[in-house]
């Protein structure tokens, strides 16, 4: 019994990290809006703007009007977007990291030609409805 507590558990612990950090982070469907952060400084009104997400696509629309629709891929912690249409689409594709929060999550910019969208979301959490 002492071999296994001071030997292989560790042992399975450190075998096992690998399975945790390489969680799939998981974008649940459905509306979000966004929360600006206490010091945002994005320029814009956040405040109307909603996001839906389904399985693949994100639409982010105010007061009815559609300003941006994206098809994504999310692999690990990392999502691609890929603007298909809309007022404010960006003609290049942009990669963020998705950190999960307890209602929602935040986009942290890791690649992205359009540094409007990118200075938006870096300061805002995207929480569910």
């Amino acid at each position: 019994m002492k071999l296994f507590r001071t030997l292989i558990l560790p042992l399975l612990v450190v075998a096992a990290l690998p399975l945790v950090a390489s969680a799939q982070a998981k974008i649940a469907p459905g509306m979000y809006q966004m929360i600006p952060d206490a010091n945002f400084s994005g320029g814009i009104d956040v405040a109307g703007i909603d996001i839906e997400f389904t399985e693949s696509t994100m639409t982010a629309t105010q007061g009815g009007a559609v300003l941006v629709k994206s098809t994504f891929t999310l692999v690990g912690d990392m999502v691609t977007l890929v603007d298909t249409e809309g007022q404010v689409a960006c003609p290049s594709s942009s990669k963020y990291k998705i950190t999960m929060t307890e209602k929602g999550f935040r986009m942290t910019p890791v690649e992205d030609a359009c540094p409007e969208r990118a200075g938006v979301l870096a300061q805002v959490s995207l929480v569910k409805k």
